[in-house]
C-alpha cells in the first residue's frame, strides 16, 4: 500500500522492500536530449530561412516592377502619349522617358531586358515602349540574382504584364 512520507514523494512498500522510483523533475540527460535536439532545429531553420529568403526578394522586386510597369501603362494611356523604358546603370535601375530611375532593384538583382523587335535586344541599357493604345513593343525583363530568376513578360498586342518563374 503506498504511503507518502513528509518528503512529498511516494513509498511503494512491497513486503518489506522500499523503493523511491516515482519522485518529481527531470534527470541531467533527459535535460541534455532535449536541449541537442532543440539546438538541431534551430540550425536547421536557419539554413532554410536563409535559402528562402533571396528567392522572396527576387519575387518581390519582380511584382514591384510588374506594378510600376502596369502604373506606366495607364499612364499612357490616360495621357495619350508614348512612354520608353529603359534599363539603366548597368541592370540596376528603370527610367521613364531618359529621366531619372523611377525603380532602383534590390541590391544584388540585375534586370536584362529581351524583345524580338529590339536591335540591342538581351543587352542590359534596352529599353521598349509603351503606345497611347496600351499596347507596347512587347518583350521579357529577366531578374536574376546568381542561379535564380523571375521573368516579367509584358504582351505586345495588348500591353499586358505578368510574372513568372
Amino acid at each position: 500500500m503506498p504511503t507518502i512520507d513528509n518528503r512529498d514523494s511516494i513509498v511503494l512498500q512491497v513486503g518489506s522492500y522500499q523503493s523511491r522510483k516515482l519522485t518529481a523533475g527531470f534527470t541531467l540527460v533527459e535535460m541534455l536530449v532535449v536541449i541537442t535536439i532543440m539546438a538541431m532545429l534551430t540550425s536547421a531553420a536557419g539554413m532554410i530561412y536563409t535559402s528562402v529568403i533571396p528567392t522572396f526578394r527576387l519575387r518581390s522586386a519582380a511584382i514591384d516592377m510588374a506594378s510600376h510597369l502596369q502604373k506606366i501603362r495607364d499612364e499612357a494611356v490616360a495621357d495619350h502619349q508614348v512612354i520608353t523604358v529603359k534599363i539603366i546603370e548597368k541592370g540596376t535601375a528603370l527610367s521613364i522617358n531618359d529621366d531619372m530611375p523611377f525603380q532602383s532593384l534590390p541590391k544584388g538583382v540585375i534586370a536584362t531586358y529581351r524583345s524580338n523587335f529590339s536591335p540591342d535586344a538581351g543587352q542590359k541599357n534596352s529599353s521598349f515602349r509603351i503606345f497611347p493604345d496600351g499596347s507596347s513593343t512587347g518583350g521579357e525583363f529577366t531578374l536574376s540574382t546568381g542561379k535564380r530568376s523571375v521573368h516579367v513578360v509584358i504582351n505586345w498586342l495588348t500591353g499586358a504584364i505578368t510574372t513568372n518563374e
